[in-house]
């Protein structure tokens, strides 16, 4: 006789732990339930360094590139191409952010085996305002077709130097006004249809 009473109170020590189990687990997902996360926002600090945008033959920006303090490895940025015209000029708008610019100049590698085929300091440039722009005309040392690494650099009253990089190829025939535009039209048409099906 017992044997039979541990077997019953083992088993009642195991219902009760079941049920123990069973009502942990339905508050658990009851106050998941009426638990409430509240949206947090952030005020991004204002740019400390100028960024520098491509310019189109109309005037518009595209590939905004952001600056760092410390040269980086020009050919292995990847993301963004920049194309050059046939003429081999290369408008650019810098935004300054209240810095004062006091030298610009640009330098252009190989992809393959990283070795520098252009290196020009701009002194034809406009420093008035919070913007300027800056026209390079790139030597004629390009392949039509290929791409090369553009590193960008900015001298300022705060930083000896900041790099800015992207990716360029010469002389392929891009309507790069209207690709900017079917671009635009293409993304806020994919907003429209999102904000629908909500």
């Amino acid at each position: 006789m017992k044997r039979i009473r541990n077997y019953s109170i083992s088993g009642s020590k195991y219902f009760i732990l079941g049920v123990i189990f069973l009502v942990t687990v339905i508050i658990t997902f009851i106050s998941m339930k009426f638990e409430q996360i509240m949206p947090s926002a952030t005020t991004m600090a204002d740019a400390t360094l100028p960024t520098v945008a491509m310019d189109t033959e109309a005037g518009t920006q595209y590939n905004v590139l952001h600056g760092y303090t410390s040269e980086l490895d020009s050919t292995l940025f990847y993301g963004n191409i920049t194309p050059v015209a046939k003429d081999r000029k290369l408008t650019v708008t810098i935004n300054t952010y209240g810095e004062d610019i006091e030298g610009v100049a640009y330098k252009i590698r190989s992809l393959e085996d990283k070795s520098l085929i252009e290196n020009t300091e701009v002194s034809d440039y406009d420093n008035a305002g919070s913007s300027i722009n800056v026209t390079f005309n790139i030597k004629n040392l390009l392949d039509t077709g290929k791409e090369y690494a553009l590193e960008i650099v900015l001298k300022t009253k705060k930083h000896e130097a900041v790099y800015y990089y992207t990716r360029i190829v010469y002389g392929v025939d891009y309507d790069l006004q209207k690709s900017l535009i079917l671009s635009w039209i293409s993304m806020h048409v994919h907003l429209m249809t999102v904000d629908l099906r909500t």
